[in-house]
């Protein structure tokens, strides 16, 4: 049920993504979902996604897919030596992503869309630390 939550989500998220805004909330979802979680299947889900979003967005199918794979292993990386489920982690590790990720695709505004992004991944990850909170403690 989860998994088919966060897919819903992302599915969303790739339409605005592609068809309104620059900023990358699919990567946000992403790193959340992947701090939260630390599935395997959130490579496949970002694999997914960032097919869809090429489609949508114009671009070389495959490369936003490479782009968020690259990022997501590297946080695997990192998992061991850092606490990975605080707010800091998700603020830091969403800045320089989504700082890697627009300066991939060439955007304009770098530092303040990574700032925008990186606030909006602070507040996913409260409010799925929450429901993941409320769904523990119910069961």
């Amino acid at each position: 049920m989860k998994i088919l939550f966060l897919c819903f989500i992302l599915l969303i998220a790739v339409f605005f993504e592609g068809a309104f805004i620059t900023l990358p909330l699919v990567l946000d979802i992403l790193l959340v979902s992947f701090v939260l979680n630390r599935g395997s299947w959130v490579f496949l889900a970002s694999f997914m996604s960032g097919i869809l979003l090429d489609i949508i967005s114009l671009r070389l199918i495959g490369t936003t897919s490479i782009v968020f794979i690259v990022l997501l292993f590297i946080l695997t990386l990192y998992e061991k030596k850092f606490e990975v489920k605080t707010v800091y982690f998700v603020f830091f590790s969403s800045f320089i992503g989504s700082l890697i990720f627009l300066i991939v695709f060439k955007h304009d505004y770098v530092l303040q869309q990574g700032a925008i992004s990186s606030i909006f991944a602070i507040l996913l990850f409260k409010l799925f630390s929450r429901i993941e909170k409320r769904k523990l403690s119910a069961d």
